[in-house]
C-alpha cells in the first residue's frame, strides 16, 4: 500500500518537478522506512 501511494504517487503527481532522481529517491526511502518499521516484526 505504501509503495503504491508514495512511490507511484510521486511519479504520477510530481514526476516532472522532481525528475527521475527524485522518483528513485522516493522509492528507495519508502523501502528503507518499511524495512525499519516492519523488519523487527518479521525477524
Amino acid at each position: 500500500m505504501f509503495l503504491v501511494l508514495l512511490a507511484c504517487g510521486s511519479a504520477v503527481l510530481a514526476g516532472p518537478k522532481i525528475g527521475v532522481l527524485g522518483i528513485g529517491l522516493c522509492c528507495d526511502l519508502v523501502l528503507l522506512r518499511l524495512v525499519n518499521y516492519i523488519g523487527n516484526i518479521s525477524g
